[in-house]
């Protein structure tokens, strides 16, 4: 499915990943996939682990599961297959040659040949230090013809759970200056898809007292996999500047491609059966 650049900025294709739908364990794909059809998205973000848990009821082999999730999708085109993480800056080199195969196999398998996806989305984080070996990983991924695109803006420049106002020192001056550059630079040639999402300001913020801290990983991915809301949920507690940087894609930039509405929150895991279409309601209303 394709989108010319006058599309409409009122009608870009719009997408949600099946995790902002309620957790794998918890919630089944089916029903979600139903939701977010019935709320007129466009497209879905299929999580492969979600493949893993259909595969245990279609069958012992993955391929069966994709097979199924293709014959159930709703009329919804499944845009991208993620994440795959944890690659880049691998230093044990089987570790990183079995990732590669892995990932080969499903992209030319599973992805391309099952269920007619040609994005995998990679999610950088960086498991070393090494600026150089994250480097090459990245460049060997272009090679083998995957790509890897994600920035956190809002959340990396402007907000820090772990300070009273959620706020980075400085940071509506540092917000502005990153978006003109991202204007000036960013080639929406090639950009994949953009993700919109915000997310909860804390109070009190993040710290070893608070029920979201956890001692095993960044206080900011223990803010992001507890509190992210769909863009512009102030009602409840929303509070990065997701417009502004919304206007850079879609006016200056002149995006018009496909846009995910994300949520990554402990909502996910409510085991209560409207989450998949409160959900769905909650980003589509976004």
């Amino acid at each position: 499915m394709s989108f010319a650049v006058n599309t409409p900025v009122s009608d870009p294709p719009v997408a949600i990943p099946s995790m902002s739908l309620g957790r794998a364990w918890v919630h089944e794909l089916d029903v979600k996939l139903s939701e977010a059809a019935q709320a007129d998205f466009n497209g879905i973000e299929l999580v492969y682990k979600y493949l893993l848990y259909v595969s245990k009821k279609s069958g012992p082999v993955i391929l069966q599961a994709a097979r199924w999730a293709r014959k159930n999708e709703c009329g919804l085109n499944i845009m991208a297959m993620q994440p795959f993480m944890n690659y880049d800056g691998l230093l044990d080199e089987d570790a990183h040659k079995m990732f590669l195969y892995k990932l080969h196999l499903c992209f030319q398998f599973l992805t391309v040949k099952e269920l007619s996806v040609d994005l995998i989305q990679m999610l950088s984080e960086g498991t070393t230090g090494g600026e150089d070996k994250l480097v090459a990983d990245l460049t060997e991924l272009g090679q083998l013809g995957l790509k890897e695109n994600r920035l956190f803006v809002s959340r990396r420049v402007y907000g820090d759970n772990a300070s009273s106002d959620g706020k980075n020192p400085n940071a509506e001056a540092e917000y502005a200056a990153s978006l003109a550059e991202m204007a000036k630079t960013v080639d929406v040639e090639k950009v994949f898809y953009v993700q919109l999402s915000d997310a909860e300001l804390l109070s009190p913020p993040i710290s070893p007292s608070h029920p979201y801290y956890d001692a095993a990983q960044p206080a900011r991915m223990s803010w992001s996999r507890n509190a992210r809301l769909f863009p512009c949920e102030s009602e409840r507690g929303g509070y990065l500047p997701v417009v502004e940087l919304a206007r850079v894609w879609f006016h200056e930039l002149g995006w018009r491609g496909w846009v995910s509405m994300e949520i990554f929150s402990r909502t996910m895991s409510d085991p209560n059966p409207s989450v998949p279409r409160s959900h769905a309601q909650r980003g589509m209303e976004s």
